[in-house]
C-alpha cells in the first residue's frame, strides 16, 4: 500500500480569477466585475491560475518583506515608498489573479509604516543636531575660557583636546549654515 500525497487546493489568491474561452485569464474585481489580466495557452486553466496567482503572491510577499524591514531599521522609508508605489502602479494595469481590497489594504499600511518612520528618522535628526549644537557651544565656552589661562602647556593639550572633539562632532547641514 503506497501513501498518496494529497494535492494542494488551489491558493487562496486563485479564487480571485478564472480561465475564459482560449486560456484568458480574468480577475475579479472587489466591485464584481471582472478585468482581462492575460493569456495562458500554454496549460490548463487551474495552471494558468496558479501562474497569475503566483505573480500576487510575489507582489503580496514583496510588501510584506519591505514592512519587516522598514520595520527593522533595515530599510529606508524612501525604499518602502517607492516599493508601494510599484504596488500601485501594478493595480493599475493588474498581470495577476489575487485579493485586490487585501493588496490595496497592505499598500497602504506599508505607506503609512514608512511616513511614520520618515517622521522618527527626522526627530531623531533634529534631536541630533541640538546635542551637536550643544556641545559646540560647550566647547567654544570652555575654549573662550581656556584663553585667558597662564598655563601654556596644559592650555595647549586642552586646546588641542577640544579641536579633536569639535571634528568628531556631525557636520552641520547646509540648512543650518544659513
Amino acid at each position: 500500500m503506497t501513501e498518496q500525497t494529497p494535492t494542494p487546493g488551489p491558493a487562496p489568491a486563485e479564487h480571485f480569477g478564472r480561465v475564459g474561452e482560449g486560456g484568458t485569464v480574468y480577475l475579479r474585481l472587489p466591485d464584481g466585475t471582472e478585468r482581462e489580466v492575460g493569456q495562458y495557452a500554454a496549460g490548463t486553466p487551474e495552471e494558468a491560475l496558479h501562474y497569475y496567482a503566483a505573480r500576487y503572491n510575489d507582489l503580496s510577499q514583496s510588501l510584506e518583506l519591505t514592512a519587516t524591514r522598514l520595520a527593522d531599521n533595515k530599510c529606508s522609508p524612501r525604499d518602502a515608498q517607492a516599493v508601494a508605489g510599484k504596488a500601485r502602479h501594478a493595480l493599475e494595469e493588474p498581470a495577476f489573479v489575487g485579493d485586490i481590497a487585501l493588496l490595496m489594504a497592505r499598500i497602504g499600511q506599508l505607506e503609512v509604516l514608512a511616513n511614520i518612520r520618515q517622521q522618527i528618522l527626522e526627530e531623531e535628526r533634529k534631536q541630533a543636531r541640538e546635542q551637536a549644537q550643544q556641545a559646540r557651544e560647550a566647547i567654544v565656552t570652555e575654549a573662550e575660557q581656556l584663553s585667558t589661562s597662564t598655563s601654556w602647556k596644559q592650555t595647549g593639550e586642552r586646546f588641542r583636546e577640544l579641536v579633536e572633539q569639535w571634528k568628531a562632532l556631525p557636520k552641520p547641514s547646509v540648512e543650518q549654515r544659513t
